[in-house]
């Protein structure tokens, strides 16, 4: 899904492409970009999967059937997966040529750390920065196929949107995590406010992001984003 997301900022910001840069330069930019993607965010499954569960969020009780929690999986053997896939993730970003993408892709995996070692404890700032890290795919891609600036104004649309979207989908999680969350302490807008009250506090950003998509210059494409939102 984040090679999708990758592929649809490129898709989005067809029309500033550089036409400086071959095509088949922009296609294997973009086939990196999504590799990139695919190994940041396998990476922050497995970091938030790790300290879900040694912190106590993730147990016997509240999430019985992972992997870590029945031992299927060892943690020191998710250690050895994270060292070597970041490993390949920095190799890969010597391949990437242009410093806005490079930069791009570093501010992307120091977010997905910082969300699972430090920011997650945090009130609400935690659905906010996972919003941000999903919604940076689409910048990646539109970044991928050049044109600076230009590119990201292209498709800041589309980011809104699905910003939004895993802003509300993300506090709607949370308060199915309530139990959870709350014995490990983190402070969770669901544990701080009630369900209830989280609840509504979810359809603000899902209302940003379909007001983002209401603005699209096709009237046919505003029509389809907006109705996928609304049906969240």
């Amino acid at each position: 899904m984040g090679a999708a997301l990758v592929g649809f900022g490129a898709y989005g910001a067809r029309g500033v492409a550089s036409s400086t840069v071959p095509a088949a330069a922009r296609a294997a930019k973009l086939v990196l970009g999504m590799v990139l993607t695919c190994i940041v965010t396998a990476g922050s499954m497995l970091i938030n999967d790790y300290h879900d569960h040694k912190l106590g969020v993730d147990n016997e009780r509240t999430k019985p059937g992972r992997p870590l929690v029945t031992g299927e999986v060892a943690p020191e053997t998710v250690k050895f997966v994270l060292k070597w896939g970041y490993a390949t993730h920095l190799t890969l970003l010597c391949l990437v040529e242009t410093a806005p993408m490079r930069l791009w892709v570093l501010a992307n995996t120091l977010l997905t750390y910082l969300y699972s070692v430090h920011l997650k404890p945090l009130t609400g700032v935690k659905n906010f920065v996972c919003a941000a890290i999903v919604s940076m795919a689409i910048g990646l891609g539109a970044i991928a196929v050049g044109g600076g600036t230009a590119s990201l104004t292209a498709v800041w649309r589309p980011m809104a949107a699905v910003a939004g979207l895993i802003w509300h989908r993300e506090m709607v999680m949370d308060i199915k995590d309530m139990e959870g969350d709350g014995m490990a302490g983190v402070q969770t807008v669901a544990v701080a406010y009630g369900a209830n009250r989280a609840l509504w506090l979810s359809l603000l950003p899902l209302a940003c992001g379909t007001a983002a998509a209401a603005t699209a210059t096709s009237p046919r494409s505003a029509a389809i984003a907006c109705a996928a939102l609304m049906t969240q």
